[in-house]
């Protein structure tokens, strides 16, 4: 909590901002991809900022001699293993909420439902700056209480954090949601099987998915047709079809995929694991078995979706066994394409090959 720089401002926003039933957004302005939540009540920000008023007070106090940290363990949520979670880190880190004394004002904005959460974007006044973060409150019949899931999160709770913190809230506008079903649903880890009010991902891609090719053994695209989608990253494939499979494993000093890793990858060394979909599993693979991949003559370019300057292409390919695969290239560069591992470190291109592209594929 409380970075270092304020990410977005919220002055004027949400006095103009009306409610509605669901917040939608378009990601990266091109219309091909948006989310969509649903928005809390006036009454969820009333009892979210009581909740976080009584928690900073005590807070506060932290630092005082004899202080008793269970006043705030026991504000914590017990039921999505928050507590367990806090009671960890206090006994590790020592002075974990001095930093509250410095709070000037915390503010509740806006309140946001998913599902048994509410989430809170808090207005900070913070040493003389403005710093705005997303809060999170874990709910029962019986009420909520504050919950530090954003601080130990999984890839449901990245993408949610990347949509209160990546996006700038101040560019924020309540567009219609749109009318067609969500590509993908994106739901807490704690208590996966309540589906209630999802952050919904919609994604248009071009062309639209299909894995039926593949399945039934349909002839792969055409050299020049996988050219054209692959743009200046071929050269990649080029380059990985010079080696059979037995030279790129029988090279100690990996020279080949390290060669291989410079022309056609940024952030990313041998050490590095490519998340693939084998059939509906998830599996990773080494950047050598990545190049192996290229071999097949039977790759197919699936799709794509741009988003600001990452393209996600995705590549289908039936392997010898007739195993179905699918793979993400996040690639960057331009006239000098290359695959950023960034992106599949971050999760983030993880997250769609496990939950997004997967539901895309046309069964």
């Amino acid at each position: 909590m409380f970075k270092a720089v304020s990410l977005f401002s919220f002055l004027s926003l949400f006095s103009q901002f009306v409610l509605a039933d669901q917040f939608c957004l378009d990601i990266h302005g091109s219309k091909k991809a948006s989310l969509s939540i649903e928005q809390g009540e006036p009454e969820d920000i009333k009892l979210m900022q009581k909740l976080l008023d009584d928690f900073i007070r005590l807070a506060k106090q932290s630092d005082a001699p004899n202080f008793d940290n269970n006043l705030l363990v026991n504000k914590f949520s017990k039921f999505d293993s928050s507590q367990n979670h806090l009671q960890k880190e206090m006994n590790v880190i020592a002075g974990k909420f001095s930093l509250y004394k410095n709070i000037d004002s915390a503010n509740v904005v806006q309140a946001f439902e998913w599902g048994n959460y509410k989430l809170a974007v808090v207005e900070y006044g913070f040493s003389g700056a403005l710093i705005p973060e997303a809060q999170a409150f874990f709910c029962t019949p019986s009420g909520c209480q504050l919950s530090n899931i954003f601080e130990r999160a999984k890839t449901p709770e990245k993408l949610i954090l990347r949509f209160f913190n990546q996006l700038k809230f101040n560019n924020w506008k309540a567009d219609n949601c749109p009318t067609k079903p969500a590509t993908f649903s994106v739901t807490p880890t704690v208590n996966a099987t309540n589906n209630g009010n999802p952050l919904d991902v919609f994604i248009q891609t071009e062309p639209a998915l299909s894995f039926n090719d593949l399945k039934e053994g349909v002839a792969p695209t055409s050299e020049n047709v996988l050219k054209a989608n692959m743009g200046s990253f071929y050269r990649c494939v080029e380059h990985a079809r010079r080696f059979t499979n037995d030279e790129l494993y029988a090279d100690p000093s990996q020279g080949i995929v390290k060669d291989f890793l410079s022309d056609c990858a940024v952030n990313m060394t041998i050490a590095n694991l490519v998340p693939v979909m084998r059939g509906n599993t998830l599996t990773y693979i080494p950047p050598a078995s990545l190049m192996g991949v290229f071999q097949d003559a039977d790759i197919k370019s699936l799709g794509r979706i741009t988003e600001k300057t990452v393209t996600y292409q995705v590549y289908g390919v039936v392997e010898q066994e007739r195993v179905s695969t699918f793979f993400v290239l996040p690639i960057v560069g331009g006239s000098n394409a290359k695959i950023d591992w960034e992106y599949y470190d971050l999760d983030q291109v993880h997250y769609l090959l496990t939950e997004g592209f997967k539901r895309l594929v046309v069964n």
